[in-house]
C-alpha cells in the first residue's frame, strides 16, 4: 500500500509541475484515477482544452 501511495503521489505531482511547465506552449496535462476510458476520451478531446494540471478521480464516488 505505501508504494501504491508514493507512485500516486508522484503522478500527481508530475502531472501538476508538467501542467504549469508546458501551459505557455498550450499543452495541457491531466491525470485521471483510477483511469476509466471515457473520462481520458474526454481529457484527449478539443471539449477539455482548458482543463490543464487537474487530477480526475474517476472512480464513481467508491473509495480505493
Amino acid at each position: 500500500m505505501l508504494t501504491y501511495a508514493m507512485s500516486k503521489s508522484a503522478l500527481n505531482t508530475l502531472s501538476h509541475s508538467l501542467a504549469k511547465g508546458l501551459g505557455a506552449r498550450g499543452i495541457t496535462v491531466n491525470a485521471v484515477s483510477p483511469g476509466i476510458a471515457d473520462v481520458v476520451a474526454f481529457i484527449a478531446s478539443d471539449d477539455a482544452r482548458w482543463i490543464t494540471g487537474q487530477v480526475i478521480d474517476a472512480t464513481g464516488g467508491a473509495k480505493l
